[in-house]
């Protein structure tokens, strides 16, 4: 694995964003082509065809009912249970960058801009299944390098899906790829106002009308 001119192993830059899941991918040629789905099964052609990726992204409703509502703005903070605070920390601290703002043994907020996810001790359910959060960072590639130093395995290769060692499934994408966007100012302050997005990324924004200036 690369170090940094410190000597340090280098980290990918943590973003948080929730992705879309897409269990079916079109092919490099551009065609549907089958893919195994969370859960191990495995579709047959003449069973089912797969979605294109853009399909995904296409708003199919919207909420109903009369009255106000307050307006989902986005997510501030993800919270996850581990076992132990500073085993969550190291842990993520190996293969992510980000600031710790408060810790103690109980709890733990780490930051990546404006956003954060909480470590809280307690966890007593199953490993997770198709629950999942999706992080974004700013090269996926040094993220799959680094777990596969820690000898972290994987779920779904594709996808770069993984437990952590309380069974939190994470998600591990790529920032420039996908919608979900940090505003200007973020993006500066957390050192990033190199990331572009790109060209895909940008035609799902501005066919939504959300495309930067």
């Amino acid at each position: 694995m690369a170090a940094a001119p410190d000597g340090e192993p280098l980290k990918a830059d943590l973003l948080i964003g929730f992705a879309f899941r897409r269990d079916f991918f079109p092919d490099k040629e551009g065609r549907d082509s089958l893919i195994k789905v969370p859960g191990g099964q495995l579709f047959e052609e003449k069973k089912a065809y797969c979605r294109r990726r853009s399909d995904d992204r296409k708003v199919v409703g919207m909420t109903k009912g009369s009255g106000r509502k307050a307006k989902a703005v986005g997510i501030n903070h993800v919270a996850l249970e581990v076992e132990d605070i500073d085993e969550a920390i190291e842990f993520y601290g190996k293969f992510l960058d980000f600031e710790i703002k408060s810790r103690n043994a109980n709890l733990a907020f780490i930051y990546f801009g404006d956003q954060f996810i909480n470590f809280t001790r307690g966890r007593r359910q199953e490993p997770d299944g198709g629950r999942h959060i999706g992080i974004a960072v700013d090269d996926k590639e040094l993220v799959r390098e680094t777990l596969d130093g820690m000898g972290v395995e994987l779920i779904d290769s594709r996808f770069l899906d993984f437990l952590d060692p309380w069974g939190n499934r994470v998600e591990i994408t790529t920032y420039t790829n996908i919608q979900f966007s940090k505003s200007p100012g973020v993006l500066r302050g957390m050192g990033l106002s190199h990331l572009e997005k790109s060209k895909e990324a940008l035609a799902e924004l501005r066919e939504r009308g959300m495309a930067p200036d």
